[in-house]
């Protein structure tokens, strides 16, 4: 017995004549005799009384319809609560791309999709990239990728790093003969403490590249402070603390309040962000849907 043949047999109970049943469900009128006979041979039972006008049911007939009528009822609750509950969109996000990106976009996808519902949790790249891997998210945006091959890593925009500092006159003068030379720059970092990402996060692994290529060691650096997010950095450094490399998107807010100061890199610090989402996956179409518009709409901020 498949709900099919349910359908088929309620549609024919309600507008009693087979012509009219299999119009209303779009099915052709042999599928709704086969359905029936279907039906009557799994239950051992004569369900309707044909004439040559319209069907007429039997008692057990009747007695079925009732049936029929809840458990297809049923299915079509489940489906639209199911339905319902798939336009939340689970979405993980590590710091840059949950401050900075995601509600760079959300307005104009919820102009398309006004439906869609999101639950967004921020996290460091790893722990995203894991929960995405295990199902808990549909879809993460991070800022850093990983050999999984149970996964796939689109990008879609970039950033790049930076150097901050304090706004003090020492920093102030330094400013003045911007841009840092490798040298100058070395110098700094090893002559001011150092405000460093935890582990795990996009950023703090692209520091330490940059670090390096400054032929730097991490361990030649002062650290004084580990921080969980972009905005702890550039509020420790507005202090007065230290310095730091940060990402751009941060540093260009912070700097807008004066409380730092931003120098740029003398060597490549580009990095790239990534929706991360799991292969071969089933996703819902609010999913998709914002899959599509984020790669569309920073591809066309950043042309």
């Amino acid at each position: 017995m498949e709900f099919r043949h349910l359908r088929s047999f309620i549609a024919l109970v309600e507008y009693e004549n087979f012509t009219l049943a299999a119009n209303k469900i779009y099915v052709s009128q042999p599928t709704i005799s086969t359905h029936l006979r279907l039906l009557e041979e799994e239950l051992q039972c004569q369900l309707v009384i044909r004439d040559t006008k319209k069907i007429h049911l039997t008692d057990r007939g009747r007695e079925f319809y009732d049936f029929a009528k809840r458990v297809v009822g049923l299915e079509d609750r489940l489906k639209q609560s199911w339905l319902k509950n798939n336009e939340n969109i689970r979405l993980g996000a590590s710091t840059i791309p949950s401050t900075y990106l995601v509600p760079q976009a959300l307005p104009g996808f919820l102009l398309k999709e006004s439906t869609a519902r999101f639950v967004i949790t921020q996290g460091d790249s790893a722990s995203v990239i894991e929960d995405v891997r295990n199902g808990i998210y549909d879809l993460g945006f991070v800022g850093m990728r990983t050999d999984d091959e149970s996964l796939d890593f689109i990008p879609v925009t970039t950033d790049r790093m930076v150097l901050i500092t304090p706004n003090t006159p020492a920093f102030v003068r330094l400013q003045a003969t911007a841009p840092l030379s490798p040298e100058a720059t070395q110098q700094l970092l090893r002559s001011n403490c150092f405000v460093m990402r935890e582990e795990g996060s996009g950023s703090g692994a692209t520091v330490l590249s940059c670090i390096e290529a400054l032929g730097l060691r991490r361990d030649e650096l002062s650290v004084t402070a580990t921080v969980g997010s972009q905005e702890s950095i550039t509020n420790i450094v507005s202090t007065g603390v230290g310095v730091a490399i940060t990402s751009n998107l941060a540093a260009k807010e912070a700097s807008a309040r004066k409380g730092i100061l931003v120098f740029e890199l003398p060597v490549d610090s580009a990095r790239a962000f990534y929706l991360v989402i799991r292969k071969r996956a089933v996703r819902s179409a609010p999913t998709e849907a914002l899959i599509r518009y984020l790669i569309e709409f920073f591809a066309e901020k950043d042309a």
